[in-house]
């Protein structure tokens, strides 16, 4: 049984909140991947620095620049800093990640965050309250009855190597919910972005 359960569990993932992404240009990933490698590439904007400037006192400098917005989504800006703490996270959960990914990942969350603030969600963190949205808006709509569960199961023979479906059946169950809030979550945030107003400049980075 163990064996069986692990063949499901190695190729399928559970929403991951942290650093999910959805291009906007393919949706064709590997199962209920949420990540997926095509990314929406959005018009360049200028780039336009905030307007509080740090002073420097060494001789021969008098001023730098403190920070510089990368993105834009509706009226919030995301500055340079807050998009480089970003990525160094998101590299120590996927190393190979590129910085356009990153920024479409960060606008994808920062979408979610809006639609909970909206709603009032509230939560010890972004992560959490990610996940109360998605419970809310996405999880709470998705069923799976057992001919959901049966027929995948059959279909998927081999990968259980005599493990019974009644010994399986509430791994699939979690499975298939898995999967189908993956796919609610990449439809809804496809729509988020159509009404969103969204402007990216990683030029000079």
């Amino acid at each position: 049984m163990t064996e069986g359960k692990e063949r499901v569990q190695g190729r399928y993932t559970s929403v991951s909140v942290k650093h999910f992404k959805v291009p906007m240009n393919e949706f064709s990933t590997k199962d209920n991947q949420l990540p997926g490698k095509g990314v929406f590439l959005l018009s360049a904007l200028i780039c336009i620095l905030l307007a509080g400037v740090g002073f420097f006192r060494p001789p021969d400098i008098s001023a730098e620049i403190v920070d510089r917005v990368v993105a834009f989504i509706n009226n919030e800006a995301i500055t340079l800093s807050e998009f480089r703490d970003y990525l160094r996270d998101a590299r120590k959960v996927t190393p190979d990640i590129m910085e356009t990914e990153a920024i479409e990942t960060l606008i994808n969350k920062k979408l979610i965050l809006m639609q909970a603030q909206k709603l009032r969600i509230k939560g010890a963190s972004d992560d959490e309250v990610i996940q109360k949205y998605i419970n809310i808006k996405i999880r709470a709509f998705v069923k799976v009855t057992e001919d959901d569960t049966r027929t995948f199961y059959e279909q998927n023979l081999k990968r259980f190597r005599g493990v019974s479906f009644q010994q399986i059946k509430d791994e699939i169950e979690r499975l298939l919910i898995e999967r189908r809030v993956n796919r609610g979550l990449k439809k809804h945030i496809e729509e988020l972005r159509r009404k969103a107003y969204i402007r990216v400049n990683l030029r000079g980075l």
